[in-house]
């Protein structure tokens, strides 16, 4: 949900409409809401919906689509009138792009941030399948686009571009050396960021959280992988590197929420279940099979959610 410029809650959602899920808004009407609006009804599926609203009354709406038989991502914007517009295409190519995120900066220009990968991430893999993309190993990152003035795309810097990558192995001269070329891309995409959430601060800066593994190689423990929550913002011409949210590691659908503060810091409300500390690895002598005799003999406790809240400043953020 979001407030536009009147001080009306606008809120989208997605709802199930005969054979297909649809994206729907409804606007505040005094103590009530007002009739709900389809946004976007084709007869294929329309998911995760995102809204963003700027200081001149205009209201953004953006969701994942299967129209065309692949995901894309799709942007409907709504003016001063209360009116949304035609449906427009935000990407839409024959890749894996879902998830979107969206926010107006302080010049009133949209960002949209998106989870991509290949055309055929998730697809059949296994001993009898080679050409589909791993649900939980690499492929997958960011994708972004800004929209100034309702008309014009601008493309904006790679938002990885600044990941601190670990240190290559390897022996004499160059030993501990960073990756170079299609290394440094194949490292970030182990990452696998995913599950983007855009704000903007009280001076108009936009800031990033989303979910990812560390750096370094596939991170499980007996229950399953392990995903953290990363933050970066826009800082000038590019992306500041990401820095690591404490007590965020948790399952991989994990889904933040942002406030931003008067005084220029931002609020990150969410949830760690602490399994990297309670779990033993998969590694360490105990292997897979060990690691989840461990948890079924009660050697270790289950993961227990709890709430957090950090306040990030701006001076952690560029420090």
């Amino acid at each position: 949900a979001t407030t536009d410029a009147s001080g009306k809650v606008v809120v989208p959602w997605m709802g199930g409409r005969g054979q297909s899920f649809d994206v729907f808004a409804a606007t505040q009407d005094g103590d009530k809401f007002g009739a709900p609006v389809a946004v976007a009804a084709t007869p294929a599926n329309e998911w995760d919906p995102a809204i963003a609203a700027d200081r001149k009354g205009n209201v953004a709406i953006a969701w994942d689509t299967y129209e065309k038989g692949d995901h894309d991502i799709y942007l409907a914007l709504r003016g001063a009138d209360g009116k949304f517009g035609k449906a427009m295409p935000v990407v839409a190519t024959l890749n894996f792009e879902v998830r979107p995120s969206l926010a107006y900066d302080g010049e009133g220009s949209l960002w949209i941030v998106w989870e991509q990968s290949g055309e055929n991430w998730a697809k059949d893999h296994g001993a009898l399948k080679k050409f589909g993309i791993p649900i939980f190993t690499g492929g997958r990152t960011l994708g972004s686009k800004v929209l100034r003035n309702a008309v014009e795309w601008l493309e904006p810097p790679e938002i990885l571009a600044a990941q601190p990558l670990p240190a290559r192995k390897g022996k004499g001269k160059g030993k501990g050396a960073q990756s170079s070329g299609g290394g440094t891309r194949a490292a970030r995409q182990q990452m696998a960021p995913c599950y983007p959430r855009l704000a903007t601060d009280a001076q108009g800066r936009v800031w990033l959280a989303f979910r990812g593994r560390p750096p370094g190689g596939e991170w499980r423990v007996g229950v399953g992988p392990v995903f953290c929550e990363f933050v970066t913002r826009m800082d000038g011409e590019a992306w500041l590197p990401p820095i690591w949210v404490p007590r965020s590691d948790n399952i991989l659908d994990n889904r933040p929420a942002w406030a931003a503060l008067p005084n220029g810091d931002m609020l990150l409300a969410y949830s760690g279940d602490g399994r990297s500390a309670v779990h033993p690895p998969y590694g360490g002598g105990r292997g897979r099979a060990g690691a989840k005799k461990a948890v079924a003999a009660g050697v270790v406790p289950d993961p227990n959610n709890t709430l957090f809240a950090a306040t990030i400043s701006r001076a952690e953020a560029v420090a």
